[in-house]
């Protein structure tokens, strides 16, 4: 077939999350006044109920930050919309981009799907990114197209798999023996070394949002409150706030640090490896494998959560469904990856898609 360019079209800037995200300001200020409020009513800035209004309001500017900056992140690429394109030829996909141009063989696709789940999504388009999940060899193993190139991410995902075609793989999948030594293979990809035809997830950054901050931010609240009252006020106070202050600001953060870093500090930057026989993971107890042949599937599991740096938000689940053994399951937060890329990856392996003849992709990662 003769090549196809996608050209980039602006889908709505302003979806259900990105209205969310505008609303998270408003309601800082809003809890602003009414803490400042509150404060002028009792005449002290040490009143139980105004300083944990402060908190609360801290925590919501913290949030609107961060929800102003992802916002800015989507406006950004939005602004920039005709700059990028997706050529879809007979033998590769060629992705455009203010960054430089991103080539991926065809044969070295072996997944494209949208992030989310299918029941969660309506019909109104969305801002979602679309993951090309790429054979073994690519580093990191999948792309990250916006929503620029179709009427809906689910379309454009729909688009790729078409363009692709169907995945070739075995009635009985045959699977490699296992490695002996897990724990090399794990030292080994931790060191840089990648097992053959193998893929390795490195260790994410998503955990650091789940911190004790409702307990900083009321410190921090406390403090300045503190530090108003003045030194008429600190010697009717006495040392029991500062000590207070002194643990919500220093103590419980570094407990949580360490205790985090205990638990993390075994799997050396990695989060899991993928070989062609298995999946190894590491905890404070050990190595932690689930063979293909033993691998009855590997799904997300979703469950309400909330955070101070969050919100209310989906916490995702990596459940790794063994046939003769525990299920095993590793919290997105700590995946250097879309839990659907893992799922994805996992998967092919399983069905005896990859390992498979074919190309090689040429590196690159999400945009």
């Amino acid at each position: 077939m003769a090549e196809e360019t996608l050209p980039a079209n602006r889908p709505p800037l302003f979806d259900r999350d990105a209205l969310r995200a505008v609303g998270v300001p408003i309601v800082a200020a809003g809890v602003w006044a009414v803490a400042v409020s509150r404060e002028a009513i009792v005449e002290t800035p040490l009143d139980p109920l105004a300083l944990v209004l402060r908190a609360v309001a801290l925590g919501l500017t913290v949030r609107a930050v961060l929800a102003m900056r992802a916002l800015f992140r989507r406006a950004r690429v939005w602004s920039r919309a005709s700059r990028y394109a997706l050529v879809l030829g007979d033998e590769r996909l060629l992705y455009r981009r203010p960054g430089g141009e991103l080539a991926v063989a065809k044969d070295d696709v072996i997944a494209v799907l949208e992030r989310g789940h299918w029941g969660e999504r309506d019909g109104r388009r969305r801002w979602s990114d679309v993951y090309v999940v790429r054979a073994p060899g690519a580093d990191p193993p999948w792309l990250s197209l916006p929503p620029l190139f179709d009427r809906s991410p689910g379309e454009l995902a729909e688009r790729l798999m078409r363009w692709r075609g169907p995945l070739p793989a075995p009635e009985t999948p045959s699977y490699p023996a296992p490695s002996r030594l897990a724990s090399k293979v794990y030292d080994d990809a931790a060191a840089g070394v990648v097992p053959d035809g193998g893929v390795v997830i490195r260790h994410g950054r998503g955990w650091l949002a789940r911190g004790p901050y409702a307990t900083v931010l009321l410190g921090v609240a406390i403090a300045e409150g503190y530090a108003r009252v003045g030194p008429a006020g600190w010697e009717q106070l006495g040392i029991a706030l500062p000590t207070a202050v002194g643990l919500a600001l220093l103590a419980v953060p570094l407990v949580w640090v360490l205790l985090t870093r205990r638990a993390v500090a075994p799997r050396h930057g990695v989060a899991l490896v993928i070989t062609p026989a298995e999946i190894i993971m590491r905890t404070r107890a050990g190595v932690l494998r689930a063979t293909f042949r033993g691998l009855a599937r590997v799904r997300i599991e979703r469950k309400a959560s909330w955070s101070v740096v969050e919100g209310y938000h989906q916490a995702r689940t990596l459940v790794i469904e063994r046939k003769q053994d525990e299920p095993i399951r590793y919290d997105e937060a700590f995946l250097g990856a879309p839990a659907e890329v893992v799922v994805s990856l996992a998967e092919a392996y399983r069905k005896g898609v990859i390992p498979r003849p074919g190309g090689h992709a040429e590196p690159g990662g999400p945009d």
